[in-house]
């Protein structure tokens, strides 16, 4: 009896694919929890090693980039996308008129970045 209930043939009454997405999920959702835990623990041994002042200096070290880092995307990417999907067939005409936008806006980046970063040193 404890056969039949476990058949090929019972797994088959519900949607073909749910259950190859339940397990894609699962393995998603173990996955994601195995990064944070290691993020965790690679944080704790960053500390005890640098100590509080200096992991504070890598942390500033690390945020001011990232507050200035959507300067370089500013939606254009998804933008980008949208247009390649309406337009397919001008997919390299779109690519080289969104490339210069998106290196003038990183150059621009970078020199905020350096200019806060030598203001930064002053005090």
């Amino acid at each position: 009896m404890a056969a039949s209930i476990l058949s090929p043939v019972e797994s088959k009454s519900c949607a073909p694919g749910l259950g190859r997405i339940a397990k894609n999920g699962g393995y998603l959702l173990f996955s994601g929890q195995i990064a944070r835990l290691l993020t965790f623990l690679q944080a704790v041994m960053l500390i005890r090693y640098l100590g509080p002042e200096k992991y504070g200096a890598l942390t500033l070290a690390l945020a001011v980039p990232a507050m200035f880092a959507f300067m370089t995307e500013m939606g254009l990417n998804s933008v980008m996308v949208r247009v390649i999907a309406r337009e397919k067939d001008r997919e390299a005409q779109i690519f080289e008129e969104i490339l210069p936008v998106k290196l003038l806006c990183s150059l621009l980046f970078v020199f905020v970045v350096l200019s806060s970063a030598s203001r930064s040193s002053q005090y």
